[in-house]
């Protein structure tokens, strides 16, 4: 699902380019290639970790029957437009936006994504020599969830 939003993003960045009517702004320029780097990311860690891991006992019960895989499919799909909104609206917007709040953006976005990667990272190399503790270094030590406060 995590790769959807770089197809998702950059869709209507190549609408907007193409479109003699609208000017592509800075904001969509950055907020695109945010998304995009943000979900090829993610997307490529979970495929590496499903492939390392090779399954993900999370879902399995929920996968087990179709109406929890519809209910699965539908709650992802939901997120998905959800969480997607704000780029979206963002980048169809014709305002230029305040430069100081790209700037603010931009930066709180390189911070998250440091943060997620860097969580990531840690929790990885701690599942190696601890598969079943609760990883409590780097991080990890400060929140039980940096990886999503990255987010």
């Amino acid at each position: 699902g995590t790769g959807s939003f770089a197809i998702a993003a950059y869709v209507p960045f190549l609408v907007q380019t193409a479109s003699a009517s609208s000017c592509t702004t800075r904001v969509s320029i950055i907020s695109t290639g945010a998304v995009c780097v943000w979900s090829v990311k993610l997307a490529s860690f979970l495929f590496w970790r499903a492939l390392k891991v090779k399954t993900d006992a999370r879902l399995e019960d929920t996968l087990s029957t179709f109406s929890g895989t519809v209910g699965f499919w539908f709650i992802s799909a939901l997120w998905g437009i959800l969480t997607s909104l704000p780029h979206a609206l963002g980048t169809t917007s014709s305002s230029p936006g305040n430069p100081l709040f790209t700037i603010i953006g931009t930066a709180l976005f390189l911070t998250g994504f440091a943060m997620e990667t860097t969580a990531d990272y840690q929790k990885t190399i701690f599942k190696q020599t601890n598969p079943t503790g609760f990883c409590n270094v780097g991080l990890w030590s400060t929140s039980q969830h940096p990886n999503f406060f990255g987010n």
